[in-house]
């Protein structure tokens, strides 16, 4: 679905024989009866959490999706601060830094996910100026970070400057119940 969130009307289509039923799951969920097909990006799924000031952007924690099974891998129950080395977590925020430059964003909090392996690199799913939802923002990011990105977000909206980022790297884990 082109609206939906929370990769609710998802799917993965691996052969000719299950496409209809999921077009017509993406149709259901999505409010304008708009859908967009997409290719598979090999790897595993991340979401990093960025907040830039005067074109200037910070990491503030870069996450690892785990999959519910039943989901044939659309949706996420798990979230968690991965343990990545040095060159793979340089290689995801070089990805993300350069993908929120093209943009030309200079203030606000930023989320962006990718799929990433040493085999095929990486592969950027969406960039956007926002931060994420489902407590990611108000709750995870401050967790993982120490840095507490309501409020410099609130404080960079009204025109004053937010405090600087300095970045703890926490590790946090946060688990969603699948529910029907």
């Amino acid at each position: 679905p082109a609206d939906s969130a929370g990769s609710r009307g998802v799917n993965y289509v691996d052969n000719e024989d299950n496409w209809k039923a999921a077009v017509e799951d993406a149709l259901k969920n999505s409010k304008k009866g708009e859908i967009l097909i997409e290719s598979l990006l090999p790897g595993d799924e991340y979401t990093v959490e960025t907040f830039t000031c005067g074109g200037i952007t910070s990491i503030l924690t870069i996450t690892k999706k785990k999959k519910v099974s039943s989901s044939n891998g659309t949706v996420a129950n798990e979230l968690f601060v991965p343990d990545l080395a040095s060159f793979e977590r340089e290689i995801i925020e070089k990805t993300v830094i350069s993908a929120i430059n093209a943009l030309s964003y200079t203030d606000g909090p930023g989320h962006t996910e990718i799929m990433y392996d040493s085999v095929h690199g990486v592969g950027l799913i969406e960039t956007a100026g926002r931060g994420p939802g489902f407590f990611m923002f108000e709750k995870f990011i401050p967790l993982a970070s120490g840095y507490d990105i309501v409020k410099n977000s609130i404080i960079q909206s009204v025109g004053n400057v937010p405090e600087p980022c300095v970045v703890m790297n926490r590790s946090v884990l946060m688990r969603y119940f699948p529910c029907k």
